[in-house]
C-alpha cells in the first residue's frame, strides 16, 4: 500500500469518525437515553438486525437482554413509539414502522422537501 493510499484511508477514517460523533449528537438531543442505551439504539437503527454477540462485541455490553430491556423502558417512558423486535437465534431489530419513527425524529424538519404542487384539499372551492 502506497503512502498516498494510507493518507487517503486515514482521512476517510477521520471523516467517518466525525460522522459517527454527529450521529450520536443528533440521537442524544432527540432521545434522552443513558449512553449504553443510546449506542444500542444507534446500532439497531443502522443495522437490519443485530445478534447478542454483535451487540456485545461492538458495544461492550455484557448482558444484552438487560440492555435491550432498559432501552425499551426508557423509550416507553419518553413516549416514543419505537418497538424493538427480537427472536431467539435471529437477534434484535427495529421493524419498519419503528425505523421510520426514529428517522422522522432525527431528521430536521428543514430537510423535508416542500411540496411542489398544492394538494386538492388546499385548492379553493369553485
Amino acid at each position: 500500500m502506497s503512502s498516498e493510499e494510507v493518507h487517503r484511508l486515514r482521512e476517510r477514517v477521520k471523516m467517518l469518525e466525525g460522522e459517527q460523533k454527529q450521529t450520536e449528537a443528533v440521537f442524544a438531543s432527540t432521545f434522552r437515553l443513558t449512553p449504553p442505551s443510546l449506542k444500542l439504539l444507534i446500532l439497531l437503527y443502522k443495522l437490519p438486525s443485530a445478534t447478542s454477540t454483535v451487540i456485545a462485541q461492538r458495544l461492550g455490553i455484557s448482558d444484552v437482554k438487560v440492555a435491550v430491556f432498559r432501552l425499551r423502558q426508557q423509550l416507553a417512558k419518553q413516549g416514543h413509539d419505537v418497538k424493538i423486535e427480537s427472536h431467539r437465534g435471529v437477534g434484535y431489530w427495529l421493524d419498519d414502522a419503528s425505523r421510520n419513527v426514529v428517522k422522522a425524529l432525527i431528521t430536521p424538519a428543514s430537510s423535508t422537501p416542500a411540496p411542489t404542487k398544492p394538494e386538492q384539499a388546499d385548492l379553493p372551492a369553485a
